[in-house]
């Protein structure tokens, strides 16, 4: 397996939680969700000019989370 050097995500990650009940299904999964947003460094200077940011929206796959995923180790 190849040797993987992850460097620390740089910016700034936002945590939000909504809650819908448009989330309700029959296995019983929460209707509170968790949502991460990173913003790079470029952005968050855009962000204090007054800027506005595009969207990227990672859906994380199934088994998963967002939170794994952000936390940079591969798994599978």
């Amino acid at each position: 397996m190849p040797e993987h050097r992850f460097t620390p995500v740089r910016g700034r990650i936002d945590r939000w939680s909504f809650e819908s009940e448009l989330l309700t299904n029959r296995l019983g999964d929460p209707t509170e969700r968790e949502i991460l947003v990173h913003i790079a460094p470029e952005g968050i200077r855009h962000l204090e000019a007054g800027g506005a940011l595009p969207v990227i929206i990672y859906l994380a796959p199934f088994t998963s989370s967002g939170p794994q995923r952000l936390d940079g180790r591969r798994s599978g």
